[in-house]
C-alpha cells in the first residue's frame, strides 16, 4: 500500500486486497512484474522476510509493535495472508512499509 496525494491508501505492490468480515484476515495479491531497483523480482518471500526482520527483537525496529501478533501465510507465489488476533482498523497503514529483498541478507551478506 501507499498513500495517495490526498492521504488515502491505495494498492502499490498489490493488485488487490481483501479484508475478512471479522476484520482479522487481510489477503493481498501481488501485481505481475514488480521489481526492486536492482532488477530482482519482488516476491511473497521478500515480504515475509521483511516482516520477520521487523518483528526480530534484535533489530529493534520502531515498527515492531505494529506487527507483533500478526501472522503471515504464503498462499502461493502471488498471495499472502495476514492474520490478526483482534480487529485493527488501521492495519492497512502497516502495509505501507518498504519491502527489503531477502537476497541482501543471505549468509554471505552478513558474514
Amino acid at each position: 500500500m501507499r498513500k495517495n496525494t490526498d492521504g488515502t491508501l491505495i494498492p502499490d505492490l498489490a493488485e488487490k486486497y481483501e479484508i475478512s468480515k471479522d476484520g482479522l484476515t487481510y489477503t493481498f495479491t501481488l501485481k505481475d512484474n514488480i521489481y526492486f531497483q536492482n532488477g530482482e523480482p519482488v516476491t511473497i518471500d521478500d515480504i515475509i522476510f521483511t516482516i520477520d526482520k521487523i518483528k526480530d527483537p534484535v533489530i529493534k525496529s520502531i515498527k515492531k509493535i505494529d506487527w507483533d501478533g500478526v501472522n503471515t501465510t504464503k498462499i502461493n507465489d502471488k498471495t499472502i495472508v495476514f492474520s490478526l488476533k483482534q480487529p485493527y482498523p488501521s492495519f492497512l497503514e502497516n502495509a505501507t512499509l518498504g519491502i527489503m529483498p531477502s537476497s541482501l541478507w543471505n549468509d554471505s551478506a552478513i558474514e
